[in-house]
C-alpha cells in the first residue's frame, strides 16, 4: 500500500514539474514574441538567423533573449567613429540604456536614462565623455527611434 502511494506522490510531483516547465517556456516564448516582434521586423534577417541593417554608415541589429531569459537589446553603431548606443526593453515597459565610446585608446561605457543623461556612479571622465557627445548620443537614439518606433 505504502508502495503504490510513494509512487502516486512522486508521480504527481514529476508531472507537476514538467507541466510548470512547458508553461515557463510557453510565457517565455510569448513575451519575447510579443516583446521582440517589432524589433526584428524592422530589420532584415541575415542568413545565419540575426537581425541586422547596415544604413547611411550605422549598423542597427537586434539581439533577442537567449532561451529562457528575457534580456535582448537593441543596438546601433557608427563603427567608423566607435560609438555605439544599446537599449535593453524592459519587461513591463519601458528601456535602458547605455552608450560605448572608444575614444583616444579610452572606453567608455556609460549608463543613461531616458533623456541621455549618465545615471550611477560618476566620475569626471565620464560626465566630460557624455558632455562632448551629447549631439552623438542624441542623434543615435533619434535614428534608433525612426527604425523601432520607441515609445
Amino acid at each position: 500500500m505504502k508502495s503504490a502511494s510513494k509512487k502516486k506522490t512522486i508521480t504527481i510531483i514529476l508531472v507537476s514539474i514538467v507541466i510548470l516547465f512547458i508553461l515557463w517556456n510557453l510565457v517565455w516564448f510569448g513575451f519575447n514574441y510579443i516583446k521582440y516582434n517589432n524589433f526584428v521586423g524592422a530589420l532584415p534577417e541575415t542568413s545565419t538567423g540575426n537581425h541586422i541593417l547596415v544604413k547611411d554608415g550605422y549598423t542597427y541589429g537586434v539581439k533577442t533573449p537567449d532561451y529562457l531569459s528575457f534580456t535582448g537589446n537593441l543596438s546601433i553603431s557608427n563603427s567608423s567613429k566607435g560609438e555605439l548606443l544599446i537599449i535593453w526593453p524592459l519587461p513591463f515597459g519601458g528601456y535602458q540604456y547605455g552608450f560605448r565610446l572608444q575614444e583616444n585608446g579610452n572606453v567608455y561605457e556609460l549608463n543613461l536614462d531616458e533623456n541621455m543623461n549618465l545615471v550611477g556612479e560618476q566620475n569626471e571622465s565620464d560626465l566630460k565623455a557624455v558632455t562632448e557627445n551629447k549631439q552623438t548620443i542624441q542623434s543615435l537614439y533619434n535614428k534608433a527611434k525612426a527604425i523601432w518606433d520607441l515609445k
